[in-house]
């Protein structure tokens, strides 16, 4: 796939071999990489799209990660890429949400962008297909690692998104930016400024907090949602949210479910879930069915738990953590949360087990000494032919990878030390401080 008349175009991975990939983004579910087109094409740059083999006719590729996975899809499709070695007849650059840490790939960009770039990203495309250079505080010239900060949109972006195919997009517009809940392990909420929006979404598959769905009552639930109804728990008992930052009370969980069955919304909820979070125990879990089982819905009340493994994010309190890659939350996958009389509540499907979770961490806390264990998580077909359990007590046992899974002192440098955001540091170190002083924490470690 290419496009003879365009001289930019987006990386496009046409299947993906792995769910957790998102680099198939010709369907419209990118946003970020059509307001990156849209900013292009209104400053006079046409954009296509190229596959890894036809990379070579254009002049400057995009690359966008959603997610880390996207970093580990990108290493797979190009690394044995003859034409996507130093010097390329292109330059490759690197951006979108999953864009955090670099290190991993610094010799298949040539520039990493961090954060929204829709104010200069124009001017850095121009001045790279006029060979002239380009420094921006949110550019990283690769492949050396330096100091970046994450870029913040100056506004809500102000134009409606039309795709090129008049479907899938609809007249897309940005309704809000960044998030008033501080959780502490939230990447977005401390690299994002807040502009605009409602904590209450009142379109399609509704999410909202589930603080809000329980203040929201019966009425108001039932004549909003529109779909299915979508909310975070983040956390399976009241001691490990409110730790973390997500003040949900035992009973609220309790009150969520009669409330769904009073607004026969109780068809089926997805509710999101952290799991292996720093100090959890089987309790935490026993607290989860408990709650459950303490509603007594009028109506049949199904809720599919949705669990991902907790990772460090950088720049968050919590990036000094942990990685806690056992017990194998995938195997809780076929057994019932809480199941009696009008109430069921179930795992979700496609829990993470430990692979996913490792492979996350390796893309977020790479350096030059993770090189190989990289390299061997991508493209070792024995290991990809492991179970998740077994590859990744197979690649403990290969390389050290205490960098990427220990717990850091507050403060010490991590692997992501080139990092900055629109929160200062020194704030960042002092939450963390506070939620390890509380007892809730410091009682509960080992």
């Amino acid at each position: 796939m290419s496009d003879n008349n365009a001289s930019v175009a987006f990386l496009l991975f046409e299947k993906p071999r792995h769910k957790q990939s998102s680099a198939a983004f010709d369907d419209g579910n990118n946003m970020g990489v059509h307001v990156v087109r849209d900013v292009l094409e209104r400053a006079g740059v046409r954009v296509g799209y190229c596959t890894p083999e036809t990379a070579k006719h254009f002049r400057v590729v995009l690359v966008s990660f959603t997610s880390k996975h996207d970093v580990i899809e990108l290493y797979r499709r190009v690394s044995k890429r003859a034409d996507w070695q130093r010097p390329r007849s292109f330059v490759a650059i690197g951006g979108g949400s999953g864009m955090q840490n670099p290190v991993a790939i610094r010799n298949l960009l040539d520039m990493a962008v961090f954060g929204r770039s829709e104010a200069f990203v124009a001017e850095l495309v121009v001045s790279t297909l006029d060979a002239k250079p380009f420094e921006h505080p949110s550019v990283m010239h690769l492949p050396d690692v330096s100091d970046v900060e994450i870029a913040q949109a100056p506004c809500l972006y102000p134009n409606r998104i039309i795709g090129p195919d008049k479907r899938h997009i609809g007249g897309w517009s940005e309704a809000s930016i960044g998030c008033k809940n501080k959780c502490m392990f939230c990447h977005y909420a401390f690299t994002r400024k807040t502009l605009a929006g409602n904590s209450w979404n009142d379109s399609g598959n509704t999410e909202s907090t589930l603080l809000d769905l329980v203040n929201a009552g019966a009425t108001r639930l039932r004549s909003s949602i529109k779909g299915q109804l979508v909310t975070a728990l983040d956390g399976t008992s009241e001691r490990l949210r409110c730790l973390f930052g997500k003040p949900i009370k035992a009973h609220h969980v309790t009150a969520l479910i009669e409330l769904l069955a009073d607004a026969g919304v109780g068809h089926i909820v997805k509710l999101f879930n952290i799991g292996n979070f720093p100090t959890e125990s089987k309790s935490d879990w026993d607290e989860l069915r408990d709650c459950c089982l303490a509603a007594n819905p009028r109506a049949h009340v199904r809720i599919a738990v949705q669990t991902t493994p907790f990772q460090p994010e950088p720049l968050t309190p919590m990036q000094w953590e942990a990685v806690r890659l056992f017990p194998n939350l995938k195997r809780m996958e076929q057994s019932p949360i809480a199941r009696t009389g009008n109430v069921e509540v179930f795992h979700g499907r496609y829990v993470q087990g430990p692979m996913p979770q490792l492979s996350s961490a390796l893309v977020a806390r790479a350096t030059p000494q993770t090189d190989a264990a990289f390299a061997a998580l991508c493209m070792s077909s024995k290991l990809r032919a492991m179970g998740s359990e077994q590859g990744v007590r197979a690649l403990l046992k290969s390389f050290d990878l205490s960098p990427v899974t220990r717990e850091y002192e507050i403060g010490e440098q991590l692997p992501t030390w080139f990092l900055r955001s629109y929160t200062p540091t020194h704030k960042i170190e002092r939450m963390a401080q506070r939620m390890r002083a509380r007892p809730e924490y410091a009682n509960s470690k080992g």
